[in-house]
């Protein structure tokens, strides 16, 4: 998917990648086909271990998600603009909504909120680094902090407006036809509570 978010690293011809399940954010990725194969290999291929992004031959840099949960609104417009005409009003609600409930809510990924070493920096065994990891995605779940990214197509229009919700523990829950109507359901239910709205589920 194409997402909302700027790249943050140095080069500006270099992208940045925020990879789900494993709830990372992987930087410096140059914007050609080799680039597109370095991050298959070191972050995407399933073969790779959940939050495995130490491998210190990695020419990215790579971080934690500082989120208690990415939320993803299909902006999908080329051939049905419903989702295009939905995801800003969904944005707008779930921003509204989650400071009501003292959230903090980004619709913007910030390079200040990558803080500390790149996991490809960590120190020690594998077991030790695997327990930093472990420690940084449970520390995200206790943030209190969202970050709403409106994306590429992610299928089916008729389901508009489509919502996509990731955690750190790597779970993640699809919800379509979602109103601003809704969000304030999904973010005491989902969000805060982690319970599923089964009327909504994809």
């Amino acid at each position: 998917l194409n997402g909302s978010h700027n790249t943050i690293a140095d080069d500006i011809d270099q992208e940045t990648v925020l990879v789900f399940p494993d709830f990372t954010c992987v930087t410096n990725i140059p914007r050609t086909r080799e680039g597109a194969r370095g991050l298959w290999e070191w972050a995407v291929d399933p073969a790779v271990e959940r939050g495995n992004a130490i491998v210190e031959k990695s020419p990215f840099k790579t971080w934690i998600l500082p989120y208690s949960c990415v939320i993803l609104l299909c902006s999908h417009k080329k051939r049905d603009n419903r989702c295009a005409l939905t995801a800003p009003k969904l944005e707008n609600a779930f921003v509204h909504s989650l400071q009501e409930n003292g959230w903090a809510a980004d619709t913007q990924l910030e390079c200040h909120c990558l803080m500390g070493t790149p996991l490809e920096d960590l120190q020690g065994t594998h077991e030790e680094r695997q327990e930093t990891i472990s420690k940084e995605l449970k520390n995200s779940a206790e943030e209190k902090r969202a970050l709403i990214l409106k994306t590429s197509h992610i299928g089916g229009h008729k389901f508009a407006g489509n919502c996509i919700i990731y955690t750190p523990q790597g779970s993640s829950v699809w919800y379509g036809r979602v109103s601003p109507h809704e969000v304030e359901s999904i973010v005491v239910n989902t969000i805060i509570h982690g319970l599923v709205l089964a009327p909504l589920l994809r």
